[in-house]
């Protein structure tokens, strides 16, 4: 059977060029294993803003199996000034065991007038 026995991580960068303050919303979820899947979003200066890493859960999943443990972030609001912002996501399985299943899923959007005042840019 094929599968992936190396450490996988990645970073995503969305670079904002707001003309008003707006409200960014971030949540999330998704299955991880215990103690090593993990997920951050950083708004500007705001390190770990939103976090995510999954705890055992006794007679559900945990640590060092394929029993994938659920996470979820409740919803976090940042009002954001008018001018250049960056939110940065970043993931990892964190070794390269025990990831069959896991997965992230990042829910982000923006409230009130950033509709017409977000620019994204291709930086």
């Amino acid at each position: 059977a094929a599968g992936n026995s190396v450490k996988q991580s990645g970073t995503a960068l969305l670079k904002l060029s707001l003309t008003t303050p707006a409200t960014v919303r971030a949540s999330a979820q998704g299955l991880g294993e215990a103690d090593y899947e993990w997920m951050q979003v950083d708004v500007d200066d705001d390190v770990k803003f939103l976090y995510l890493q999954a705890a055992q859960v006794a007679g559900v999943c945990g640590s060092g199996g394929c029993d994938m443990c659920p996470l979820k972030q409740d919803a976090k609001e940042k009002t954001l000034a008018a001018g250049e912002h960056t939110i940065t996501v970043k993931a990892s399985t964190n070794d390269g065991l025990y990831h069959k299943g896991a997965y992230f899923t990042l829910f982000l959007s923006a409230k009130g007038s950033c509709a017409s005042a977000c620019q994204c840019t291709d930086d």
